[in-house]
């Protein structure tokens, strides 16, 4: 064998069309609906209401323009092996030739304090589960995929204290997961989620202790055991979730915008969209600079 040199690796054409896609969106920008999506509840105050005011966002980083088709791509995976081997799950249509219908986007609006808005989301499905007490529930499917870097820390809570220990780290880090359940299981009237997690690297689906369950048992006292974290929302969990998009809302109303609820230096806001308009944005401003948006002529303030 020889190695040869390519003059471009075709590889290479898909981060290409990912960036001119990105820069396209933002120079063709449009406002989106103004409805809270049950994907951004965890979000900053502000990051929500800057979507939602029509702010435009920063161009989509060539990676999560890959994560958010590989998403779509695991829920599918998901529910289609799920289904084969008879999990309970409902609320999606199975078409021929693997096509899957999730049915569309949930949308509800609430009435609070004197001002409406409406609420949305994307189901991932139902799923029926037995409870410990034999009482069988309709709980909301919540399927995320993650890198096995991420995946790990929250499987090792589990191979140590099981379903609650899950439970419990993605109460603490990873609310974006919690309150996204909890926002669809408003919409939905559940009272319980099933967050799944799969893993982008081998496909395994759920949390493991390291081994497989032996055919025909399952037994969460027992070293083997796989499965997902599950929780019961209560009520002061969905009143969380309308609470802030009513104050988000009546911030908006008097044409403000809410505080940023993190530093500059935090992950959150080194992620956000709208970053450049927002910590240091109004001092260049005063200072009649524009804020350092990274496409250039796109804005001009």
């Amino acid at each position: 064998m020889k190695h040869v040199d390519l003059k471009q690796d075709p590889v290479n054409l898909i981060y290409e069309g990912l960036a001119s896609q990105a820069e396209y969106d933002v120079r063709h920008f449009k406002s989106p609906v103004k409805r809270f999506r049950a994907s951004e509840m965890a979000n900053c105050s502000r990051q929500i209401a800057m979507r939602l005011a029509g702010y435009l966002p920063e161009p989509r980083p060539q990676f999560l323009g890959l994560v958010g088709a590989a998403g779509n791509m695991y829920h599918d995976f998901v529910r289609a092996v799920g289904r084969q081997h008879g999990m309970p799950i409902r609320g999606i249509e199975f078409k021929d030739g693997g096509k899957q219908d999730e049915g569309g986007v949930i949308v509800s609006r609430f009435d609070r304090k004197g001002v409406s808005f409406d609420i949305s989301c994307r189901a991932d499905g139902d799923i029926e589960l037995e409870l410990e007490s034999g009482e069988t529930v309709m709980a909301v499917l919540e399927i995320k995929s993650m890198n096995p870097r991420a995946l790990y820390y929250m499987e090792k809570e589990f191979k140590v204290g099981g379903p609650l220990a899950s439970f419990k780290y993605a109460q603490e880090r990873k609310q974006h997961y919690t309150w996204q359940g909890n926002t669809t299981a408003l919409l939905k009237k559940r009272d319980y989620v099933y967050l799944l997690l799969v893993d982008r690297g081998s496909a395994q689906i759920g949390l493991s202790t390291g081994g497989y369950p032996v055919p025909g048992t399952w037994d969460p006292t027992e070293a083997k055991r796989i499965g997902g974290a599950v929780w019961k929302v209560e009520p002061t969990d969905k009143t969380a979730i309308i609470d802030k998009a009513t104050r988000i809302t009546q911030i908006m109303q008097a044409s403000k915008l809410p505080d940023p609820e993190y530093a500059p230096s935090s992950m959150q806001c080194k992620q956000c969209p709208f970053f450049y308009r927002c910590h240091g944005a109004e001092q260049r401003q005063a200072n009649g600079l524009s804020p350092r948006y990274p496409v250039e002529g796109v804005i001009d303030l």
